[in-house]
């Protein structure tokens, strides 16, 4: 069950490895190649099909052309794609949305896709389909776990895969291990994981990236149960995390614990196969400012517990029209919601008295209802459809322990408390995707879009000036507004792709027109200016809507030099613009290329990878955001594989040590240690690993 794909992994962990060419037809297998290329009915679905020893599923998205990490932690990755990040991208885990438990995304979607689980993470190029999530504004990314599954005799089959990893940077280990047990009519997947990075991680010049430890730990399983003309089962996965640094952010995870579960099943009937899904999560998350970081100030320690659960489903009916042609098309009808609660209270450990209550009984539903038309014909193929939403969100009364004494605060908490909170929005999206065969070994790709998305719960009921926003990670303290617009975007997609018997060549330009874009812009309430002031915290930025744009290109390809050498490698340019005043979107990832040189002999493996990203200079003045130079990685891997299952990798990341600050990485916020305080956080310095596995 373990994919050709596990070979060379840090591949995936550098973002090096690209998209590698489908047929038109048939799909020609490509041995041994991290990330391959699937078409989708007229648009390219990327799909990451191997694990690499980072503790964090989100660095994967690095391979993919017009993808990136919004890195605020070593367990702490926001995924970007062409400059949207946070709720504009949908991020489904095992087939369901992630809401996470904490208000500055500590707990960012990914985090909850354990690499030993992960059988591929796929990303919707373009124009995301309106089936991928309720909200696709800013992209789609679907992490695919391992499913359980059926045999066709009567006798139990075993199988699965270990994995031990060690990396001398942050003295980090990686155990994990999948069990596939499955029957004529039972499967299960079990798997356990434990991630551990000792020490802090050290840049290129040989300081301490603190706080950068972590240790986390996930378990689960996932069951079905053969029926006549269907299945049923359920799942359930466990996520620990505890003692993670989240140096761009001002509180560290002290823990992180959830609970994810869901009810499933699928049945063949006469109008078409049927999907349901029932699911539900509880999670629990303590943070800190003193425990790993240091903190002089005993009256400035701050403790949060923020706690959020959800129900979540998702039905679907895939009727499928044979035409006159006798070539299919496919309507897929689909029902889907997620409503979820969210806390979230601070507190001072040596000051009994202090209590802010930040979110308090918070309520967000979103519900859908979509339809798809799916097919081709002489030459076309084509996705297209429609979604209607409809968006709720309300929130109860707040506290401050502060309000007797600050009449600022008091007027604050009063304004808020005296609002009505409550809030819904009637959205839709409408996507269409289609690709013409131009010429024997030539294909054109156009994708249309129009998105809506209402706002996050952060930016709506964040009513005193904090750092509660979602891991924007600016620095900037916000407050919210309740009555806030929806995003609307109109998206263009165009796309010339060429496919050889040895090479391919995907090149893709965008834009998108984004009004009522919802960003912070400077406060103009005295109170709130005032409070700001008083916390010590720079000018606040209050949530709001504007209009913006976004274009840019990404290319991906691949060549088979000959039979034992491959060479790929992609690029990305995105460019994030205000259309209200002149000023640049904040935390758009720079210009940036890859390049790797793979060779394949017998059972060896060698591979040479290299990553460059030009200076980011068109940065957000309203976010006070710095600029970055450029850079360049280096990094090594060899691999070889016995026929008995075992295979063993080693190689070097940051081959030639050098310091660099990534633009994604934010701004240090820790106190005493070897960074100033503000300084742009560094990128890793050499790391040395080795990684063996064993499949049975």
């Amino acid at each position: 069950m373990m994919n050709k794909a596990v070979l060379l992994p840090p591949l995936l962990a550098t973002g090096l490895c690209l998209l590698s060419p489908p047929s038109y037809g048939e799909t020609d297998e490509i041995e041994h190649i991290e990330v391959h290329g699937q078409r989708h009915v007229g648009q390219w679905m990327g799909e990451i099909q191997a694990p690499t020893p980072t503790p964090d599923v989100a660095d994967w998205l690095k391979a993919m052309p017009g993808a990136d990490v919004n890195k605020n932690g070593p367990v702490s990755g926001i995924a970007q794609y062409r400059g949207l990040y946070g709720d504009r991208v949908s991020v489904s885990v095992a087939g369901r949305p992630v809401v996470g438990a904490g208000p500055n995304a500590m707990d960012a979607p990914l985090s909850y896709a354990p690499a030993i689980n992960t059988e591929q993470l796929q990303v919707f190029r373009g124009v995301a389909p309106v089936s991928a999530g309720i909200d696709t504004l800013g992209g789609a990314v679907s992490s695919q776990a391992y499913q359980a599954d059926f045999t066709m005799g009567q006798d139990l089959a075993i199988n699965g895969e270990t994995r031990a990893g060690y990396q001398d940077n942050a003295r980090a280990s990686d155990l994990a291990g999948r069990l596939h047990l499955s029957s004529q009519d039972h499967g299960a997947v079990l798997f356990v994981e434990d991630l551990y990075g000792r020490d802090d991680q050290e840049d290129g010049d040989g300081r301490d990236i603190q706080p950068t430890e972590y240790h986390k730990r996930s378990g689960g399983v996932d069951y079905r149960y053969r029926l006549a003309a269907g299945y049923m089962g359920g799942e359930y996965q466990y996520l620990d995390t505890k003692d993670a640094g989240t140096p761009a952010l001002p509180m560290d995870i002290d823990y992180i614990r959830t609970h994810r579960m869901a009810l499933k099943g699928g049945y063949q009937t006469v109008l078409g196969e049927v999907t349901a899904l029932v699911g539900y999560t509880d999670a629990d998350h303590v943070m800190d400012n003193y425990r790993l970081r240091q903190n002089s100030s005993p009256q400035r320690y701050r403790k949060t517990k923020a706690t959020s659960d959800s129900v979540d489903w998702r039905l679907t009916l895939a009727h499928e029209l044979n035409t006159e042609t006798k070539q299919t098309q496919t309507l897929l009808f689909g029902l889907d919601g997620v409503i979820s609660n969210h806390d979230a209270t601070i507190t001072n450990p040596n000051n009994a008295m202090f209590l802010v209550e930040n979110f308090n009984d918070v309520e967000d539903r979103r519900f859908g209802a979509f339809v798809e038309w799916q097919g081709s014909r002489q030459g076309w193929d084509w996705l297209g459809g429609a979604r209607v939403k409809y968006v709720e969100a309300d929130a109860g009364d707040i506290y401050h322990s502060a309000a007797m004494m600050n009449p600022n605060i008091a007027g604050l908490m009063q304004d808020f408390n005296q609002a009505d909170k409550s809030v819904d929005d009637t959205l839709a999206d409408i996507a269409f995707v289609t690709g013409y065969q131009l010429a024997p070994r030539w294909r054109g790709v156009v994708g249309l879009g129009i998105k809506q998305r209402a706002a996050a719960y952060q930016e709506r009921y964040l009513w005193l000036p904090m750092q509660s926003t979602g891991g924007l990670a600016d620095g900037k303290t916000y407050v919210g507004d309740i009555n806030l617009d929806p995003e609307t975007a109109w998206q263009i997609d165009l796309g010339l792709d060429y496919l050889s018997d040895d090479w391919f060549i995907s090149p893709r330009v965008f834009y998108q027109r984004i009004d009522d874009y919802i960003q912070g812009t400077p406060v103009t309430d005295d109170a709130v200016l005032n409070v700001a002031a008083m916390m010590g915290g720079e000018e606040p930025l209050q949530f709001s809507n504007l209009d913006a744009e976004l274009y840019g290109a990404d290319l991906s390809w691949y060549g088979q030099l000959s039979t034992a050498w491959t060479i790929g490698g992609q690029a990305t340019y995105i460019r994030g613009k205000r259309r209200d005043i002149d000023d640049n979107l904040y935390r758009i990832a720079p210009p940036n290329m890859g390049v790797y040189l793979q060779y394949e002999i017998s059972q060896w493996q060698m591979a040479l990878h290299w990553h460059g990203y030009a200076a980011q200079d068109d940065v957000s003045a309203t976010n006070n955001e710095k600029t970055t130079a450029g850079y360049a990685i280096v990094g090594f891997e060899l691999n070889y594989h016995w026929q008995s299952g075992v295979e063993v990798s080693a190689g070097v990341e940051n081959l030639l040590d050098h310091a660099y600050q990534d633009h994604l990485a934010g701004y240090n916020r820790v106190n005493g240690s070897e960074l100033a305080l503000a300084e742009r956080l560094p990128g890793t310095g050499r790391t040395v690993w080795l990684q063996g596995h064993y499949l049975f």
